[in-house]
C-alpha cells in the first residue's frame, strides 16, 4: 500500500466512522446513551498476566486486501470460546461495517458469550487501535520500571484449569509438591494443579520465602512451626496447621539456615 493509497484509505475510513456516529447521534442523545451504559451490567474485569504478558485476540471477519477471513458470522461464538480457551485476556471485536463487515450486532454476541467465561470485549475502533495499543505498551513498561530491584517475582499465580484460570496470592500457598509434569499448590484448602515443574517453582518462590525439603516439596518456611529429626538424617517437616511433610537429609541445611 503506497503512502497515496494509504492516505485516501484511512481519510475514507475517518469520513465513515464520522458518518456513522452522526446517525447514531441522531437516534439516540449522549445523555439517553450514558443512562442506558450506567444501567448495563458491568463487564468482566480485566485479569492480566503475572509474568508480564498478555494476548489481545481479534475477531475481524472480512479483510479489505483478503476478503472473507474463514467462516461467516454463524460460527461467532465459537471462535471467540476458542480465543478465551487458548488464553486470551481480551477480545477486540471490529464492528466496521463497510470494509471488515463488523456489526454492533457481533460486539454484543461476542460479549455475550465471553462474559460467561470471564473474559471481556473491546470494540475495536480502526483509527484509534493503533494508539490504544501504545498506551498499553508504555503503561506496561512503566508499571515494570515502577517495582524495585529484586521484587520482580509476582505475588500472585495465575494457575490455568481449562478454560478458567485462577489467581493464587502467594501467601495462601503454603506447601507444593511435585505431580508428574505439574505442581500441586497447597492452600488451606484443596490441593490446585498448575502445569510447571518443581524447579521451575523453586526458582520462581524461593525469594517469596520457599525452600525445598524434599527432591519433590517445597514449602513456605514461616509456615513451620517445628523440625523433627530421624536417626537416618531425614525429617518431619510439621507446619502451623497441624500437617507433617517429610524431609529429606540432603535438604535440611537450607531449611534451618537463617
Amino acid at each position: 500500500m503506497n503512502a497515496t493509497h494509504g492516505g485516501d484509505f484511512l481519510g475514507a475510513m475517518a469520513h465513515g466512522s464520522a458518518a456513522r456516529v452522526d446517525a447514531a447521534r441522531a437516534r439516540e442523545s449522549t445523555a439517553a446513551l450514558r443512562a442506558r451504559a450506567a444501567a448495563a451490567l458491568p463487564a468482566p474485569a480485566l485479569a492480566l498476566n503475572a509474568g508480564g504478558f498478555d494476548l489481545i485476540a481479534e475477531l475481524k471477519l472480512r479483510s479489505p486486501a483478503h476478503g472473507v477471513l474463514g467462516a461467516t458470522d454463524r460460527d461467532l461464538e465459537q471462535r471467540v470460546t476458542r480465543y478465551a480457551q487458548a488464553g486470551a485476556a481480551i477480545v477486540s471485536v471490529l464492528t466496521e461495517p463497510e470494509r471488515f463487515a463488523g456489526t454492533l450486532e457481533h460486539l454484543a454476541r461476542a460479549s455475550a458469550t465471553l462474559a460467561a467465561l470471564g473474559v471481556p470485549t473491546l470494540r475495536k475502533d480502526f483509527l484509534v487501535y493503533a494508539a490504544m495499543v501504545s498506551i498499553y505498551v508504555v503503561w506496561r513498561t512503566l508499571r515494570s520500571r515502577a517495582q524495585p530491584v529484586g521484587t520482580a517475582l509476582p505475588d500472585v499465580l495465575e494457575v490455568r484449569d481449562g478454560a478458567r484460570r485462577h489467581f493464587v496470592p502467594l501467601s495462601d500457598v503454603v506447601w507444593v509438591e511435585a505431580a508428574g509434569n505439574y505442581v500441586e499448590l497447597h492452600r488451606g484448602g484443596a490441593g490446585l494443579l498448575h502445569r510447571a515443574s518443581l524447579s521451575e517453582m523453586h526458582r520462581r518462590l524461593q525469594t517469596a520465602g520457599f525452600v525445598r525439603i524434599h527432591r519433590s516439596r517445597l514449602v513456605r518456611r514461616e509456615a513451620v512451626a517445628d523440625v523433627e529429626s530421624k536417626p537416618t538424617g531425614d525429617f518431619i517437616v510439621r507446619l502451623r496447621d497441624g500437617r507433617e511433610l517429610a524431609g529429606s537429609r540432603r535438604y535440611r541445611r537450607p531449611l534451618l539456615a537463617d
